[in-house]
């Protein structure tokens, strides 16, 4: 998804690029007609994606999600025994959650088998979305403006150098994403972002002499010193390599492991809305706040740093777990702050490793 989202922003970008330079009405029709191309190819390859496993159980085509299963984990062989331990796993999941019906969306807000779960879905979708993603995405133009690329085709040719970094970037998060895990990125990532737009920051007051352009109707910096405002583009484009590597597309992916079988629609449907919510406001509140220069990058650098502690604090690991064994992480007798529980820290198999320490705790007292 990461990098889907970086070849969309790569091309937008370049389109944009490109659109300076056609004359009259057809710039702008080019640019609306283009985005036709992306959802008429989706529209085509969505009929090639394999269904769920767990939704073919749930409408009693056990035989086709058995082979669902053998061809994405044992290479179309049905009978490897981690196709088929994940088969009766699922089946037993399904069977079972079927007689529960799924949670109201007040349920999943108030009641506690699943508040603290759409917090978390919640909480990474909105902590995102407020950091220093939007503003260097949404308003990239400005930014770079404000940095010192002087002129329209200036800024937007950074854009495009910018978008096909994060591209680059991104395809290592896509590549990397169950070795990496859940935690680590989340709380690398957004620190590293925090320290690009504070140092941007410091530049801004250091070396900008900030004027507003009346023609232009935004604030720009004039570097006397063409390699202070070198650094802060270049520190601008460190950040989407930050944001790309590490937490580009884990909120998407952290939603929906999150929640169980019979909560996950309306659960992930919750948590995404607050994406939208928070882009809206980001949308009237964004163009204003950038008039501020300097101080609106120290505001995200420290909204990043603090998202990194807040994963810190609250996040559990997610990764290289089966959905069933994630509701395990959930258990009432589990921290909430889970940087004071090690096994909700780590990544891989939490009955494996739950097993291992019951197995060593046994024969420590044979001794």
């Amino acid at each position: 998804m990461s990098a889907g989202i970086a070849v969309g922003l790569l091309v937008s970008y370049w389109v944009q690029y490109g659109a300076l330079k056609v004359s009259g009405t057809a710039a702008w029709r080019m640019c609306f007609a283009l985005q036709l191309v992306p959802g008429v190819l989706v529209d085509m390859l969505i009929y090639l994606r394999p269904k769920s496993p767990r939704w073919l159980f749930q409408h009693d085509r056990s035989d086709e999600a058995f082979q669902v299963l053998a061809d994405l984990h044992g290479h179309g062989d049905c009978s490897d025994p981690f196709v088929q331990a994940e088969f009766q796993e699922i089946r037993v999941v399904v069977q079972y959650g079927g007689r529960t019906p799924p949670p109201s969306y007040l349920s999943l807000l108030a009641k506690a088998p699943y508040r603290r779960r759409t917090a978390l879905a919640m909480g990474l979708h909105f902590m995102q979305n407020i950091s220093s993603v939007r503003i260097v995405f949404y308003y990239a133009a400005k930014v770079f403006t404000q940095t010192g690329c002087t002129g329209t085709q200036a800024a937007s040719l950074a854009n495009g150098i910018g978008s096909s970094i994060f591209l680059v970037a991104s395809f290592s998060l896509t590549v990397m994403i169950d070795r990496y895990g859940r935690r680590k990125p989340l709380i690398i990532g957004p620190s590293l972002m925090g320290i690009c737009m504070i140092v941007v920051g410091i530049l801004l007051v250091g070396y900008g002499s900030p004027y507003f352009d009346a023609e232009s109707q935004q604030l720009k910096n004039s570097f006397a010193n063409v390699k202070a405002g070198n650094a802060a583009v270049a520190f601008v484009f460190l950040h989407m390599i930050s944001f790309g590597s590490t937490c580009a597309e884990l909120p998407w992916t952290y939603q929906n492991e999150v929640f169980p079988i019979s909560a996950r629609g309306r659960g992930t449907a919750v948590s995404a809305c607050i994406i939208w919510f928070t882009n809206f406001w980001l949308g009237l509140y964004m163009p204003e706040a950038l008039k501020a220069a300097w101080k609106i990058y120290f505001v995200f650098g420290g909204v990043c740093i603090a998202t990194s502690f807040e994963t810190y604090l609250f996040y559990p690991e997610t990764a290289q777990q089966s959905l069933e064994e994630l509701n395990l992480l959930f258990m009432p007798i589990r921290r909430k702050l889970v940087c004071f529980d090690w096994e909700a820290c780590q990544k891989g198999s939490l009955l494996h490793r739950i097993s291992r320490a019951w197995r060593w705790h046994s024969s420590w007292r044979l001794r």
